[in-house]
């Protein structure tokens, strides 16, 4: 089984009964816990999936980040874990944010009859705005660029 390196180091498929019982069991546990910190790595790298991959658009946008040296150094040992270039991870996972983000502000989940029963009302009956929600109103505008 290939790991990050190409190849399963070769100590652990080595037969060791030649050795005494406790040291081929430790042997054996270490080789099992090196196998497994082989697979891992590689199931990390196999698990990342660009999220921009389906949009079919030339790549002619630049995005631009100030960060902590800390949070850059992390984000380029994930990229390099998953066998991906960090301009590629950090896009996909925006991405994939911004995606999640835009979701859940296009749902409202009224869970309670109560709370049905007052939407409702209130879209059948509208209250008339008050002053304070036409200035809520138009400073959203203000903020908020593309907010419709």
């Amino acid at each position: 089984m290939p790991n990050v390196l190409g190849t399963v180091p070769r100590q652990i498929f080595r037969t060791l009964d030649t050795y005494a019982d406790k040291p081929y069991i430790v042997a054996r546990e270490k080789n099992l816990a090196i196998l497994a910190q082989c697979q891992a790595k590689e199931a990390i790298m196999l698990a990342f999936e660009d999220s921009t991959v389906a949009v079919d658009e030339p790549k002619s946008a630049r995005l631009e980040a100030r960060t902590q040296p800390s949070v850059k150094s992390a984000i380029s040992r994930a990229a390099t874990l998953s066998g991906v270039e960090v301009s590629s991870f950090v896009v996909s996972a925006a991405y994939k944010a911004a995606q999640r983000t835009i979701e859940a502000h296009k749902m409202t989940a009224l869970e309670s009859e109560v709370d049905r029963a007052a939407f409702f009302a209130a879209l059948e009956n509208p209250p008339e705005p008050n002053d304070r929600l036409k200035k809520a109103f138009a400073l959203r505008g203000k903020l908020i660029a593309n907010a419709d």
